[in-house]
């Protein structure tokens, strides 16, 4: 099953650009051919067990089949688990923190954090979460947008962070940039995977992560 979204047009109203969407099951360094079938007489059939996502009260919650997420209030990835185990400790969440050269003190405001459903599958959902961090006078200095990303049927949750510089100034130093992650107990084991490097494990054992380069972490 595939997901579709057009692009761009001709002046015709045709389509130019189309955007297709799907899970390849394919081993590594393997090849395969896909076929792409368009045409008047061509139609598109159900996807079974489409993604779901759903806002409600504690949030926006995540089910792709095999993996079961919230997004809470505040921005954070909490309650993930699949059924069987807690892939995240119960009762806690994930959290962003800034560490500003000088000591200054940031923090979020929490009123104006904005969580939007930009793309709903059936095979991919992307959830955009924009987070404010004030000084200690509610002074705007910094936003985090995250993008939370899961598709249909993986057990991958995929997390992008963009900050952008709110104050006067358009260079701002920062001491550290914290993605906790609070893993749940019970032996298991969180996979990052690096672009040109083995990946990363976390789990028990294992009490934090530091990328001192753009390739280097201890």
């Amino acid at each position: 099953p595939a997901e579709f979204r057009v692009t761009g047009r001709w002046p015709d109203g045709s389509v130019r650009w189309l955007l297709v969407t799907f899970v390849a099951d394919v081993a590594p360094e393997a090849n395969a051919e896909y076929q792409l079938e368009y045409g008047g007489a061509v139609m598109r059939g159900p996807v079974a067990s489409p993604i779901q996502v759903k806002r409600s009260d504690e949030g926006v919650l995540i089910d792709n089949g095999c993996l079961r997420l919230r997004i809470d209030s505040s921005g954070h990835l909490a309650d993930a688990e699949n059924g069987v185990q807690h892939w995240l400790t119960p009762g806690a969440s994930t959290a962003t923190d800034i560490s500003v050269a000088g000591g200054k003190t940031l923090q979020i405001d929490r009123e104006r954090v904005s969580i939007e459903i930009e793309q709903l599958g059936p095979i991919r959902a992307v959830v955009r979460v924009l987070t404010p961090y004030v000084d200690a006078d509610g002074v705007l200095e910094y936003e985090i947008e995250k993008r939370v990303i899961m598709w249909r049927g993986l057990p991958v949750v995929e997390v992008h962070h963009t900050v952008t510089v709110c104050g006067g100034d358009p260079f701002s130093e920062l001491e550290h940039l914290v993605f906790h992650l609070p893993v749940a107990g019970g032996g298991q084991q969180w996979q990052i995977p690096l672009l040109d490097a083995e990946p990363l494990q976390l789990g028990p054992g294992v009490g934090i992560v530091q990328q001192a380069f753009d390739d280097q972490y201890e």
